[in-house]
């Protein structure tokens, strides 16, 4: 990473499987077309669990040791993210329907360009860290 520039687009988000430093900059945003953004925390406990429960499955570490990758924001992940975006319509839903639809969203990444690398880290820590609390979150800026 060191001086590495990640830039996205609306149409891209950016996964990052560790904690680390990060400076960013806005580029492209007016009154008419505001920067809007979401974060996600995901832990590789609700990881495992997307793992478990479908037939994603964790290749060779090829890619773990990297921290930050950009993905293109396909189409079934953007409609989980405007699905959670439009509980803040009807916050009474929100205990109910956000839980399903962050797992959706978590399960979308999954599937998608660079997911893997968030199970593959997730499976890792599994195997070193037994006690899911010492679990560094993974994020997901979408």
């Amino acid at each position: 990473m060191a001086q590495e520039r990640f830039m996205y687009s609306p149409a891209d988000y950016l996964i990052s499987s560790v904690d680390l430093p990060v400076t960013s900059q806005v580029i492209e945003a007016s009154s008419d077309i505001p920067y809007l953004s979401l974060r996600l925390e995901f832990t590789p406990g609700e990881i495992l669990e997307v793992l478990r429960d479908s037939a994603i499955r964790v290749g060779p570490n090829e890619n773990a040791k990297r921290g930050m990758f950009v993905s293109h924001l396909e189409s079934p992940l953007l409609d989980a993210i405007i699905r959670m975006a439009r509980l803040l319509d009807n916050p009474e839903d929100i205990p109910v329907l956000a839980p399903l639809f962050t797992k959706e969203i978590l399960y979308r990444i999954m599937q998608g360009q660079h997911g893997m690398a968030l199970g593959q880290i997730s499976g890792r820590r599994k195997q070193h860290l037994p006690n899911q609390r010492r679990y560094r979150t993974h994020h997901v800026q979408l």
